[in-house]
């Protein structure tokens, strides 16, 4: 096992290489050969559970809204007509996300197959989280450059979060199957290419 760093100096990945393995009959899971046909089904299942992290980026919108009170020339960013309309898509997508993510959860609770969709949502959830937090950076401004406020306090307009979090955000198009994967998977299930 190898750890893979990140941009915001932490340890969230790791490769993991399997050379020579044997593994006993008495563990064989499934049938033999078989197991890529498995290892798909959870690939698809932790792709569901990451993009369940979904239904907080409700909580991301809030962060931007709060940080676009920010007033710059003397006029608040929210009431910006381009701001105020960027943020209200991101909203809108995110609204639009999350009802994707609850028709997951439910064909998976059925047992139903969802197809494509885990991938689907696990890479509009990434793309989403990226934008989102370009959004949030762009609203608190040259303060988002900072890890920590003063004296190791968190900032203005949660400033350190905001950064850790952009910075986290560049992982999420890598794993459980990078975003190039994904495209593919879609390519191949939802349009037979």
């Amino acid at each position: 096992m190898r750890p893979i760093a990140t941009m915001d100096e932490k340890h969230h990945t790791n490769e993991v290489f399997l050379d020579d393995v044997r593994i006993p009959l008495g563990n064989l899971v499934g049938e033999e050969g078989r197991g890529w046909t498995y290892g798909k089904v959870l690939l698809d299942r932790e792709r569901m559970v990451a993009a369940c992290n979904a239904i907080f980026l409700t909580q991301m919108a809030r962060g931007i809204r709060r940080a676009a009170e920010r007033k710059l020339g003397g006029i608040a960013l929210i009431d910006r007509p381009i701001v105020a309309a960027k943020i209200a898509q991101f909203e809108i997508e995110v609204q639009a996300l999350q009802a994707m993510v609850l028709r997951l959860m439910d064909e998976a609770a059925r047992g139903a197959d969802s197809g494509p969709r885990g991938s689907m949502v696990k890479l509009r959830w990434s793309q989403l989280l990226q934008s989102g937090m370009s959004l949030w950076l762009g609203a608190i401004g040259p303060e988002a450059a900072h890890f920590e406020g003063l004296d190791g306090a968190p900032g203005h307009f949660d400033m350190p979060y905001a950064l850790q979090g952009a910075l986290y955000s560049r992982v999420t198009t890598i794993y459980g199957g990078s975003s190039e994967i994904q495209h593919n998977i879609i390519a191949r299930r939802a349009l037979g290419l």
